[in-house]
Formats: C-alpha cells, structure tokens, sequence
C-alpha cells in the first residue's frame, strides 16, 4: 500500500468515527505497519468493520496478510502430473496383475 493509500484509509475512518483523530504519528506509524499489505483487501475489511463496529478499527482489525506458500510450485505441478493418466499406466506396466483391490 502507498502513503497516498494509507492516508485515504485513515480519512475513511475519521468520516466514520469522528472522535478518530488523524496525527503526524498516527499517519507515520499506519504507513509503516501497513506498506506491505494490499489496499484493496485492507479498504474492504475497513468498510465491514465500519458496517459492524461502533469504534475505529486498529491496525490489526484491517491489515490482510498475504498468504506465502510453502510448496514449491514446480514440484506441485511435477506431481500432479505424475499423477495422471500415464501413472497408472506405469503403474500396471510396473507390476502387472499383482495389484489386487
């Protein structure tokens, strides 16, 4: 999320708490906490939280967390497919009529 991006976040929250009280601080700690997180899906969980919460929210109430994933794609895809078609033909090509169900 940019600078420009948080400010507009911390606007949209002092129009809708007005006791929200928008400080060089505030705006210096909201821009650090928040660059890495995607603006879209933060203002998204901002506008569900003003719909259902009577006090602005912390930074922990919007900030959206990416999700990193631990599997290494190409092995996934190497893997899936192993597991398709030809795999149960080297499977049978492998052991033949000993596979029993």
């Amino acid at each position: 999320m940019t600078s420009k991006e948080t400010i507009n976040i911390l606007r949209y929250i002092a129009e809708a708490y007005p006791h929200f009280d928008i400080t060089e601080q505030r705006v210096a700690v909201w821009i650090e906490q928040l660059k890495a997180v995607d603006y879209e899906k933060a203002f998204a969980k901002l506008k569900k939280h003003v719909s259902q919460c009577k006090f602005p929210p912390t930074i922990s109430e919007i900030y959206v967390q990416e999700e990193k994933s631990r599997v290494n794609r190409a092995h996934l895809e190497k893997m899936r497919k192993l597991r398709g078609e030809d795999f149960y033909e080297r499977y049978y090509a492998d052991f033949g009529n000993e596979v029993q169900y």
